[in-house]
């Protein structure tokens, strides 16, 4: 929970993009796929238990993105 509030009021942010790019964090759960708001340039992570959970589910939504017919430069 206290990662959760420090990332609403410290978003992680990259150079170069109007607006931003944010990486933020959510409650929900690590069961829960991340979710990208592409207009806003942001990635919504889920407070994963693990480097490997984060990175299987990460790879899990590429997948059904792309199978979706979503594309990635």
């Amino acid at each position: 929970m206290q990662n959760y509030k420090q990332q609403q009021q410290h978003p992680f942010r990259l150079d170069g993009f109007n607006p931003p790019f944010e990486l933020k964090g959510t409650e929900e759960g690590p069961s829960t796929l991340p979710r990208a708001h592409t207009c806003f340039h942001q990635l919504v992570l889920p407070n994963y238990t693990s480097k490997s959970n984060m990175v299987e589910k990460l790879t899990k939504a590429l997948d059904y993105a792309d199978r979706a017919g979503f594309q990635f430069l």
